[in-house]
């Protein structure tokens, strides 16, 4: 006797009334705007952000990388300790139906061009200048990127590259796009 298999109908996962990631990220920071999302310290001194302000900057980064050129399906990657920047850059271009990869900071230079190349990331986002430099010296080894954008810019300031640029510059460059098109960000999530 044979059986016969039939493929599994399939729904949506529904979590909190919400089919995705994104869209349940986007209600709790309208639900939750004016609780703590995240706390991390500053100079020693611990600091809180917002669900609003987690939202506008994950939304400007989000708007600033569609700028770049980057589009669904294409990847970025975060090659930095954990701070509240390495969370704007993962969801936002999640948000904007990017794929985001993780990069250990402990990473020797060949592991990171390992995964920028097999990931095909376009932009990366690195904490500092030790992490810049793991990247400097491998770039040329990772055709698909474009773009690295530096978080803290200590032992960097007079750095002259047209491939890398402030996470300042991109967060405020995103927030002009915002501005211009308030509801690019919101499209986007709903198409994910």
């Amino acid at each position: 006797m044979t059986a016969t298999m039939q493929a599994p109908t399939t729904s949506p996962v529904q979590a909190y009334g919400h089919s995705t990631p994104q869209q349940l990220f986007r209600a709790r920071c309208l639900q939750w705007a004016d609780r703590s999302a995240l706390r991390h310290k500053k100079k020693g001194i611990w600091s809180s952000t917002t669900w609003a302000v987690y939202y506008e900057r994950a939304r400007a980064i989000g708007m600033a990388l569609l700028a770049m050129g980057l589009r669904r399906g294409q990847s970025i990657a975060i090659l930095s300790e954990n701070r509240p920047e390495w969370l704007y850059a993962d969801m936002g271009a999640q948000c904007m139906g990017l794929l985001s990869v993780g990069i250990y900071p402990t990473s020797s230079p060949e592991q990171v061009q390992y995964i920028l190349v097999d990931a095909r990331a376009r932009v990366l986002f690195v904490e500092n200048q030790e992490q810049y430099d793991k990247v400097v010296a491998v770039r040329a080894a990772c055709p698909e990127l474009q773009h690295i954008v530096i978080l803290d810019l200590k032992g960097l300031r007079g750095l002259r590259d047209a491939m890398s640029g402030s996470f300042e510059q991109l967060l405020q460059h995103g927030r002009e796009l915002a501005a211009q098109d308030p509801q690019a960000f919101e499209s986007s999530m709903d198409a994910s």
